[in-house]
C-alpha cells in the first residue's frame, strides 16, 4: 500500500487568498514538570504548546456551502461519506493560465485514461500551480473551471472536486463556487501531488476538520493505492 499526500503544509507566511488572515504559528508556553518516578525517585519532563491563528481558507481545505452566503451549511456539516471514497486523478497541466477547464476537456482526459466517472468519485485536478506554492506567480497560476464543466460531473454522480491551485475561478462572480448554492458539491483548493499519484483511480480520504459555523475546514488529504 502506498499513501500520497495530498496536502500542503501549514505554515507561518503561507500563501492565502488575497483578504484572508495571514497564518500565525508560535510557540506558547514551555515549561518543566518535575514527576515522581517508579522507585521514589524524581524527574524533569519538558513541555511545550503552540498558539494557532489562521483562515479556515488557509492551505488545503474545503469549502463549505455558507461561504458563499447561505444561512446554513457550515463546515461540521460536510458529509464525510463524501470525503472517504474513491478518487480519479486528472492532468490538465498542459493548459495555460486563464485557460479553462471545459466539460469536453474533461470527456477528452477521462478517454486518454481510460476511466469512467463513478458516483461518489472525488475528481481531482492537476494543473500545475502546486509546483510555484510560496511565490508569488501561485496567485497568477489559476487554470479556472467551467461552471458548466461542475454542473455536468454532479449530474454523474460527482460531490467534491479538488485541484491544486488556490481557487477554481478568475471570473470576479464565482460562477463555479456559487454553484454551492443550488448544488450539494463541495471543493478542495491549495492540493499538491496529484501527479505523483501512481494510478488514475485511488481510495481517496480528505476529512475536514470539526469546525462549528466555519465557512471551510482545512484538511489532510491522501490518496491510498493498493499494491
Amino acid at each position: 500500500m502506498k499513501i500520497i499526500d495530498l496536502s500542503q503544509n501549514i505554515v507561518n507566511g503561507q500563501p492565502v487568498y488575497p483578504g484572508l488572515a495571514k497564518t500565525l504559528i508560535n510557540t506558547w508556553n514551555t515549561f518543566e514538570e518535575t514527576a515522581r518516578v517508579q522507585g521514589g525517585g524524581r524527574m524533569k519532563r519538558l513541555y511545550t504548546t503552540c498558539s494557532i491563528f489562521m483562515s479556515d481558507h488557509a492551505s488545503t481545505h474545503i469549502d463549505a456551502i455558507i461561504h458563499f452566503g447561505q444561512r446554513s451549511g457550515t463546515a461540521e456539516q460536510i458529509p464525510l461519506e463524501y470525503c472517504y471514497t474513491e478518487g480519479i486523478a486528472l492532468d490538465f497541466s498542459h493548459k495555460k493560465p486563464r485557460e479553462y477547464i471545459t466539460f469536453a476537456c474533461i470527456e477528452k482526459e477521462l478517454k486518454r485514461k481510460k476511466l469512467k466517472i463513478k458516483k461518489r468519485d472525488v475528481v481531482l485536478m492537476h494543473t500545475g500551480a502546486s509546483k510555484h506554492w510560496g511565490t508569488a506567480k501561485y496567485f497568477e497560476y489559476i487554470v479556472p473551471i467551467e461552471a458548466d464543466a461542475v454542473r455536468k460531473l454532479y449530474r454523474r454522480g460527482v460531490r467534491v472536486i479538488g485541484v491544486d491551485e488556490i481557487t477554481i475561478d478568475i471570473d470576479p462572480t464565482y460562477p463555479a463556487h456559487a454553484l454551492a448554492k443550488e448544488l450539494d458539491w463541495y471543493h478542495i483548493e491549495n492540493m499538491t501531488n496529484i501527479d505523483r499519484i501512481p494510478r488514475p483511480r485511488f481510495k481517496f480520504i480528505g476529512l475536514p476538520l470539526k469546525l462549528v459555523g466555519a465557512s471551510a475546514a482545512p484538511m489532510r488529504a491522501v490518496a491510498i493505492v493498493e499494491d
